[in-house]
């Protein structure tokens, strides 16, 4: 048994006696450490022959330090060589390896990356997948196709949560004045929420130190949008309520297939503890309920922001309300399920201080469950 350059340890026959073949083994490897290793070793003593291996891995490698060494090692090899093996992963039907190609592309920053970057990327139906492809398009753009690019990611202006909306921001940011007149035409658009989330960006070209939140609240006053919400409880079969979770549902359906999901014993007005309706003036824009599960611990269901209220303080304002009714009603924590496809909602429950914990009730051995818990004060 001996090591050869990329530190894996070898012998045998066929496949797994090249260093090529030994480098997927590794790669394979259940341990994490073992395939940092490889993966390390792999960008120490780069070989054309492991480029394919390297990227290959992208769409299944768990480990968020492991996915980065990948990177690391890819822009150790041959930057031509290794830009048409990403080019080719960029049509891959996993977002992650999607994800990870384009974050490579901008890693290794050879402009020769740059018609990699297509329409469908800039628009791609998964979040991060978008939100790696305007960054990465920033950065490798040519001087004479920033207001093409400009145009194309003006559409994707009011997509998302807070989070989204502000990458997008700080890419138009760092394209600078070309990209100003896509800019304002877009903060007249007759949608608020495309219209809103433009003259955020503006705000945030002229000051890059501003910060999404204050540059959004200056829209909105800008805008003559409220800045207030009200947030009131309803009951189960109040019919904006009704609106809003049919809405809901069907969205989420769109995320799984047009599968239905959802484990257990759909919510309703027998079981359902509270429920509020968020109001933007007259019209619903929001919703969430509680239900009881024991004593002291109830659980956040049908939590919903209409998209096109969706990149301010609603969720926000909905949560708040929900919190402070299970204080009143003497509970201790509470407790949700949202699903794997759901990226925006779970970003949202982190952020208001909620963390991961192991499935509960009839989430038990669900395959596309995610769920969150919080000690309420």
């Amino acid at each position: 048994m001996t090591a050869d350059r990329t530190g894996i340890t070898g012998g045998g026959d066929g496949a797994r006696s090249t260093a090529e073949g030994r480098l997927r083994a590794a790669l394979r490897s259940p341990g994490g450490s073992t395939r940092l290793q490889a993966a390390l070793s792999a960008g120490t003593y780069p070989a054309p022959a492991y480029i394919d291996a390297l990227v290959e891995r992208f769409g299944l490698e768990p480990e968020l330090n492991v996915r980065e060494t990948l990177t690391w090692a890819l822009t150790r090899h041959d930057p031509q060589a290794a830009i048409d093996r990403l080019t080719a992963e960029l049509g891959s039907t996993s977002a992650q390896a999607r994800r990870q190609a384009l974050h490579t592309l901008s890693k290794i920053g050879d402009a020769r990356g740059w018609p990699a970057i297509t329409d469908a990327l800039l628009q791609d139906a998964d979040d991060e997948v978008a939100r790696t492809a305007w960054r990465t398009a920033a950065a490798l753009v040519p001087g004479d196709r920033v207001a093409g690019l400009a145009r194309i990611l003006a559409t994707q202006f009011g997509r998302g949560d807070e989070q989204v909306q502000a990458s997008l921001s700080r890419v138009f940011a760092t394209l600078g004045e070309p990209a100003a007149p896509v800019v304002d035409e877009a903060g007249t658009a007759s949608d608020r929420r495309v219209r809103l989330h433009a003259v955020a960006t503006a705000r945030i070209m002229r000051d890059p130190t501003a910060s999404f939140e204050v540059a959004m609240t200056e829209a909105r006053r800008l805008a003559g949008a409220p800045t207030r919400l009200a947030v009131v409880p309803v009951d189960w079969d109040d019919a904006r309520g009704e609106v809003l979770r049919e809405a809901q549902q069907a969205e989420i359906r769109g995320l799984y297939g047009g599968q239905d999901t959802e484990p257990g014993v759909k919510p309703t007005a027998d079981d359902i503890a509270v429920f509020v309706v968020a109001l933007d003036g007259a019209r619903p824009v929001g919703c969430g309920g509680l239900r009881r599960i024991d004593d002291v611990q109830g659980e956040i269901k049908r939590m919903y922001v209409a998209p096109s209220a969706r990149g301010g303080a609603v969720a926000r304002a909905i949560l708040d309300a929900l919190e402070e009714a299970a204080r009143g009603s003497g509970w201790e924590r509470l407790v949700l399920e949202t699903g794997i496809e759901q990226h925006a909602a779970m970003r949202f429950y982190e952020r208001e201080g909620y963390e991961r914990i192991p499935p509960f009730g009839a989430y038990v051995g669900s395959a596309t469950s995610v769920c969150y818990g919080r000690e309420l004060a």
